[in-house]
């Protein structure tokens, strides 16, 4: 086994996905990502959205795009043009603009041929749970890709 994964045994390598943290397969690696996570599966429609308004863009001809723009985007629908999607429970969806970078993470997980439509950053792990994970590139790349 590679060193690198050695230094936490808890944490299943194939599970260093976002899918991996949604299914409760390993811990969020900090504050921002433990909120999406949250806000995610109280409110799925949110990332319905994004993934629509993202296809619409590569369909488009657009080759790269920022998670962030779409994020906006999905505020503007959500509370202008879909008004409706806030009335089902009579509050108004909230959309954090510190969860664009998980929601373009889990896009290109789950529609893997759009890999590298959005420049990832590295994620900055504050959570001790998240156990001894250096932040290097095998992890982000095993990230993004796997």
């Amino acid at each position: 086994m590679n060193d690198l994964f050695e230094m936490a045994p808890l944490i299943d390598p194939s599970t260093v996905t976002m899918r991996g943290l949604l299914e409760g397969a390993r811990p969020a690696r900090n504050d921002d990502e433990n909120k999406w996570s949250i806000a995610h599966r109280s409110r799925p429609q949110l990332y319905e959205l994004f993934s629509r308004f993202a296809i619409e863009l590569i369909h488009a001809g657009r080759q790269r795009s920022s998670g962030r723009m779409i994020l906006h985007r999905v505020r503007w629908e959500t509370s202008l043009v879909m008004p409706d999607i806030n009335t089902a429970t009579g509050e108004v969806l909230k959309v954090s603009d510190h969860h664009s970078p998980y929601l373009s993470r889990l896009f290109m997980e789950d529609s893997p041929e759009y890999e590298g439509f959005f420049r990832l950053k590295k994620v900055k792990v504050t959570n001790p749970a998240y156990g001894a994970w250096p932040e290097d590139e095998t992890i982000e790349t095993k990230l993004v890709i796997g």
